[in-house]
């Protein structure tokens, strides 16, 4: 919840990753991965965040890696 509310305050309220850095005693640079995690990516069957369509790849290759030692 905690990470979701940063990018809220973010995305939202138009806040700076440096404010909200400073604000709240974390890095930039994990502002900006949850940020990126958060973005929504637009698909045939629907949207997705960024880190459930890299979950979705990873595990597509673990399919195709298990299919091809089959």
């Amino acid at each position: 919840m905690f990470k979701g509310s940063i990018v809220k305050m973010h995305n939202d309220e138009n806040r700076s990753m440096i404010s909200l850095s400073r604000e709240h005693g974390m890095t930039v640079a994990s502002i900006s991965k949850w940020v990126k995690d958060r973005e929504v990516i637009s698909t045939e069957d629907g949207n997705v965040t960024n880190s459930e369509f890299r979950a979705l790849k990873k595990k597509l290759a673990q399919v195709e890696d298990k299919h091809d030692i089959l």
